[in-house]
């Protein structure tokens, strides 16, 4: 309890080194395009939901299904832990409420001058030919999904 009255103990400069150290690593952190939130939708979507379902239900049984099936990180020196993808700083994409980029961004993401997202090349074509069914230019629920495996999975397999 005195600790926390008087900010120059020990414990009080433990915390404040641990926020440092924290801080430090999120100044320079790159921020990463996670595809796990679009993978598990996208699966959930292809595999078990019911079309039959209210629009509401689906989104329901997607929500459970991403909640059961996300991965769990707790990075060093966290007290609360949580984070929306599997980077330190990552960013996340929703394929049910449509994409936000491009079929072009998409080549240049890394690069772009505002907020630019590291992302490998193949999770860019993974995303392209299995994440969105429909791909970037179209809309992700225009084409129903298929169970049938595409050229790419070979490929895409070890990811």
């Amino acid at each position: 309890m005195l600790d926390r009255l008087h900010p120059g103990t020990t414990a009080a400069n433990k915390k404040s080194d641990r926020f440092q150290r924290i801080k430090q690593t999120l100044l320079k952190s790159p921020v990463h395009l996670c595809l796990e939130r679009a993978e598990l939708i996208t699966a959930f979507f292809r595999s078990y939901n019911n079309p039959s379902d209210p629009v509401i239900i689906q989104k329901a049984k997607a929500l459970r299904y991403l909640l059961r099936h996300k991965s769990v990180r707790i990075f060093p020196h966290e007290l609360i832990a949580g984070n929306v993808g599997y980077h330190r700083k990552s960013a996340i994409l929703q394929p049910e409420l449509s994409s936000v980029f491009g079929c072009q961004e998409l080549l240049w993401i890394d690069k772009r001058q505002t907020t630019p997202f590291q992302m490998s090349w193949k999770k860019r074509i993974k995303l392209i030919f299995k994440s969105y069914p429909t791909g970037f230019c179209g809309t992700w629920f225009s084409v129903p999904f298929s169970r049938t495996s595409d050229v790419f999975s070979d490929m895409l397999s070890n990811s």
